[in-house]
C-alpha cells in the first residue's frame, strides 16, 4: 500500500509539473506582438517540389484568387500551363488590395486584356531561378521585357521593391515564388 501511495504521490507530482510548463507556454505564445511573429523569407535551401504547373499552385492558394483571376483575364494562365522553365512572382490577395481599386478593377476587367497580361508578364521570367540563384543586385529580364532587380536586405529578399513572403515552390514547369505587392511595370516614354 505505501508503494502504491509513493507512486500516485510522484505521479500527481510529475502531472502538477508537467501542466504547470504547459500553461506557461502557453501564455508566452499568447504574448508574441505581431512584430515578433518571423516571416518566411527566401533562404538557400532546396524548394519545395511539386508535379502540378504554376497555375495548378496559383489555383490551390487561397491567398491567390483574385491573381489566378487576373491570369484568366489577361491569358497569360495558359502561358503558365506551358512547358517552360518560367519563374513567377506571384502578388497574394492582399497585395491586389493595396492597388487602387480603378487599378484593380482595370486589371480584371476582359476588356483591358492587353494591359493584364502586360502587368502580368512583368511578374514572370522565362527561366528557373531557384532560391540559391537569387543573389543581391541582380537583375532579371522580365517576359514584358521589364527589368526586375533583386535586394537582399538583412537576409530578407526583394524583387522590384516588392518582398519575396515564400521559399520557392517547385512546379512542374519552373518555380513560383509568392510576393506582397503587385509589381506595376514603368512605362518608358
Amino acid at each position: 500500500m505505501k508503494n502504491l501511495n509513493t507512486f500516485l504521490l510522484i505521479l500527481a507530482f510529475s502531472l502538477a509539473l508537467l501542466t504547470n510548463s504547459c500553461k506557461s507556454t502557453v501564455k508566452e505564445n499568447h504574448e508574441v506582438s505581431e512584430k515578433e511573429v518571423p516571416q518566411p523569407t527566401p533562404s538557400k535551401e532546396a524548394p519545395i517540389t511539386s508535379s502540378k504547373s504554376i497555375t495548378d499552385i496559383v489555383a490551390n492558394s487561397s491567398d491567390h484568387s483574385t491573381l489566378l483571376e487576373a491570369m484568366k483575364v489577361s491569358g497569360i494562365e495558359s502561358v503558365l500551363d506551358e512547358k517552360g522553365p518560367f519563374t513567377f512572382f506571384a502578388p497574394s490577395n492582399a497585395a491586389f488590395e493595396l492597388l487602387d481599386p480603378k487599378t484593380k478593377t482595370f486589371m480584371l476587367n476582359p476588356t483591358t486584356k492587353f494591359q493584364s497580361n502586360s502587368v502580368l508578364s512583368y511578374h514572370l521570367v522565362s527561366s528557373k531561378i531557384l532560391p540559391t540563384d537569387l543573389k543581391d543586385g541582380q537583375v532579371l529580364k522580365s517576359k514584358h521585357g521589364g527589368d526586375l532587380k533583386v535586394v537582399f536586405k538583412d537576409s530578407k529578399a526583394t524583387i522590384a521593391g516588392a518582398k519575396i513572403t515564400s521559399e520557392g515552390i517547385e512546379a512542374s514547369n519552373g518555380i513560383v515564388y509568392m510576393i506582397d505587392a503587385v509589381l506595376i511595370p514603368v512605362v518608358k516614354k
